[in-house]
């Protein structure tokens, strides 16, 4: 290498200037030899490897040896290398490299004085053309009805999605579908809806047929029946499969939030009490067996009659007759409304039999907070104090009704409620019906069976039910229809002594102290100025009736 290339041509001349001009020339050469020695060295680096079926680790660790170069990789990603056969003398570290990756998943990259071993990066394969979409279906058609008249404004919509048409004023409609086909609900007010399953281009031809509008239901309306887009007044109707999954224990339970403008409301929970008080559309005055009486007239198949006398399983259907355009046949009678109750009657065909039952349990849904016998204590102290009176119980006796541990009995806890309520208020219902009939004559017969217990003891009630129909056509003009029905209802519950009334043994077991002693260690019952209430429930006073009732038209 020519050295003077570098110098830059002077005109001055002098000793300092040579001198200066030849360490110029000596620091060039040295820098040049430094550069060439640091190059040599990344390849100057002779390797000799002789393997056969080796690991690559063994070989990579005498590479580490003899080149000084350290390799850097995961002990993980080794695992998919193979074993290698090599065989170099005094090779460049390049070439063993080479040869040692020729065949591996790896690469290499010589950073300084690190190799750095990595995968193999994988090809990425090309993203898939997206096929172009399959054409749609378009279909049409025209909608008429039964007499071939075109109903313009009729929905035509695909089943499952929002794509939708209507039809024009000759009944025409189009839709495009999807390729691979659907199901079209074609609509109009007052016809059936109908769904056709489409898979190709195609011309339809709909006929739609009128709905069986619900203003065609047959109601009953004072002595006989009308469809309902013929009544004019105000009348709610419900039927047994409106109350059929519930366990009613009577008529007025079954009407509960089942019409608009009828309310029914249960106050009394005990047995054979809780019928409840039903108000159609308010209260108001009228005729009643006691004077003025805001309750509606009852008519059962046409006869007056009791709510309480029938069975819910032998109920066909009930209609409310709420205003004076549908029950003025009944006069001032109806002046709050009227019920009438249709029974089950036979239907024709081969004898069928038909058995329901149902079993629960009734509880105490809320009652009043227990206060502990000590608080009692403390609060009757305090009201006494303020009274200005002597206290009753000292803090001597508020600590014994606390701990409980006056085995006499004079510092009890007593839980009236607990004692009144001990009952799991078990109910069952059982009814078993026959019906048949033919062209001519069509019977229905039932029996049913309901015990009610209540939570109280000795609060029971009792319902033994029976109903025969019959009718028969005699001949075109003439018919005959008979119904029997029966009902035994006993009657039982628990009377105080003091008064002779269930309702006093509730009103004084809600005012006994709980400081009072159920029973004292000697077996005597713990009382009052008026009595103790679990005496007169534990003693066999009770109030017994029984309720016959036979009718028949």
């Amino acid at each position: 290498m020519d050295l003077n290339a570098f110098c830059f041509p002077l005109r001055s001349s002098g000793k300092k200037l040579n001198q200066t001009l030849r360490i110029m020339k000596l620091t060039a050469i040295f820098l040049l030899i430094a550069c060439l020695q640091v190059s040599a060295t990344g390849f100057s680096q002779m390797i000799t490897l002789s393997e056969k079926n080796a690991p690559l680790v063994k070989v990579l660790d005498k590479i580490e040896q003899q080149s000084g170069y350290t390799f850097a990789y995961t002990g993980s990603m080794l695992r998919k290398a193979k074993k290698i056969s090599v065989s170099i003398q005094n090779g460049s570290l390049e070439q063993a490299l080479k040869l040692c990756f020729s065949d591996q998943p790896f690469t290499f990259a010589i950073i300084e004085k690190t190799i750095v071993i990595k995968p193999v990066a994988e090809v990425e394969a090309p993203a898939p053309v997206p096929a172009e979409p399959a054409p749609p279906i378009e279909v049409k058609g025209v909608v008429t009805d039964e007499t071939g008249k075109f109903l313009a404004g009729a929905t035509v919509k695909l089943k499952g999605s929002g794509k939708g048409t209507s039809t024009d004023e000759q009944g025409n409609f189009s839709i495009q579908i999807p390729e691979n086909g659907g199901r079209l609900l074609i609509s109009y007010v007052g016809y059936e809806t109908m769904e056709i399953p489409v898979s190709k281009s195609e011309t339809l031809k709909i006929v739609l047929k009128q709905a069986d509008l619900k203003m065609e239901e047959v109601v009953v309306v004072a002595y006989g029946t009308q469809k309902k887009v013929n009544v004019t007044g105000a009348v709610g109707t419900v039927t047994a499969k409106d109350f059929a999954d519930r366990p009613v224990t009577g008529v007025a339970n079954a009407l509960q939030g089942k019409m608009a403008g009828v309310t029914i409301t249960t106050n009394n929970g005990q047995p054979g009490r809780d019928g409840g008080t039903i108000r159609v559309r308010g209260i108001g005055t009228g005729l009643g067996s006691s004077g003025a009486s805001a309750s509606p007239l009852i008519i059962i198949d046409g006869v007056p009659g009791s709510m309480s006398d029938v069975n819910p399983n032998d109920i066909e259907s009930i209609s409310v007759l709420k205003d004076v355009a549908s029950s003025a046949i009944y006069g001032a009678r109806a002046s709050n409304g009227v019920v009438l109750i249709t029974t089950k009657k036979g239907r024709k065909g081969g004898l069928q039999m038909r058995y329901e039952m149902y079993v629960g349990t009734q509880q105490i849904t809320r009652r009043p907070d227990f206060l502990p016998a000590w608080q009692q204590a403390e609060l009757y102290n305090e009201a006494r104090a303020n009274e200005g009176a002597s206290l009753k119980w000292s803090p001597a006796d508020i600590q014994l009704f606390k701990d409980g541990t006056d085995k006499t009995g004079a510092h009890p806890n007593t839980d009236w409620l607990s004692l009144l309520y001990s009952e799991p208020g078990l109910q069952q219902n059982h009814n078993i019906s026959i019906n048949g009939g033919d062209e001519k004559t069509k019977y229905m017969f039932s029996l049913g069976y309901f015990d009610q217990n209540g939570n109280v003891k000795g609060s029971k009630y009792q319902k033994y039910n029976g109903l025969f129909n019959i009718s028969s056509q005699l001949n075109k003009k003439i018919g005959m229809s008979a119904r029997l029905g029966f009902l035994y209802a006993p009657f039982s519950e628990p009377v105080s002594t003091y008064a002779t009334s269930f309702s006093q043994l509730i009103r004084q077991i809600n005012r006994i102290s709980n400081t009072v002693p159920y029973k004292w260690e000697n077996g005597a019952y713990g009382y009052v100025s008026d009595g103790s209430p679990m005496a007169w429930l534990e003693s066999s006073s009770s109030n017994k009736w029984q309720n016959y009732t036979v009718s028949g038209n």
